[in-house]
């Protein structure tokens, strides 16, 4: 088969155009909803529904093209005798869950007897990070609540939280995301450059 000198590089010129390589990136995605308006007893294995409507939403953020959950961090407001202050009896046993799977994620910082906030940060489990993962690459929201651990002791008996609805709170996901990038003309060129000086060479000896 002839091969000419313009076909090679009017190839590389079309290659190089086309190539793209995929890089993985860290990236964040993050999400502000309404919470619940959640008021009812807090009792050992309580679920409280953090989020209002449907959930946290990240769409339009990519969120679909994350490979892996690494951290999350979440931010609560205006929490009523939430119990996880340092010294409180529900301090380490009141979890973040998302779309009802436990996260591990210990929601502390929420005092006795008074309306607070916080913010926590952590990784999630492993059977959380995989749950999240397949609902975020699906567009799903996620739903967060906050859940009680069965082994509490000393809960004073008709304990009560609530969870503002006045006010709002903020999920922010990080991990790794996968994208095509460009890659550079002159790495796809230069083998298709040596082999057309070759040829270009091997015709001028002929001449």
């Amino acid at each position: 088969m002839k091969v000419s000198l313009k076909s090679i590089l009017a190839a590389g010129v079309a290659v190089a155009a086309l190539g793209m390589s995929a890089a993985a990136a860290t990236s964040t995605v993050s999400s502000t909803v309404d919470q619940s308006g959640f008021f009812g007893p807090q009792i050992n294995g309580g679920v409280y529904a953090l989020t209002g409507g449907t959930g946290y939403d990240f769409s339009g953020q990519g969120a679909n093209a994350l490979t892996s959950v690494d951290s999350l961090t979440l931010t609560v407001t205006s929490v009523n005798d939430g119990d996880t202050g340092a010294g409180n009896y529900d301090f380490g046993h009141l979890f973040l869950a998302l779309n009802g799977v436990n996260t591990g994620i210990a929601v502390n910082g929420l005092l006795d007897g008074q309306i607070a906030s916080t913010t926590v940060t952590g990784a999630p489990n492993a059977a959380s990070a995989t749950a999240l993962l397949a609902a975020l690459q699906a567009g799903t929201p996620i739903a967060a609540t906050l859940v009680d651990d069965l082994a509490v002791t000393g809960r004073p008996a008709g304990d009560q939280i609530g969870i503002s609805g006045l006010t709002q709170t903020t999920l922010s996901i990080t991990g790794q995301a996968v994208s095509n990038v460009p890659v550079p003309a002159a790495a796809v060129l230069a083998p298709l450059g040596a082999v057309a000086a070759g040829i270009y060479a091997r015709r001028f000896r002929r001449a």
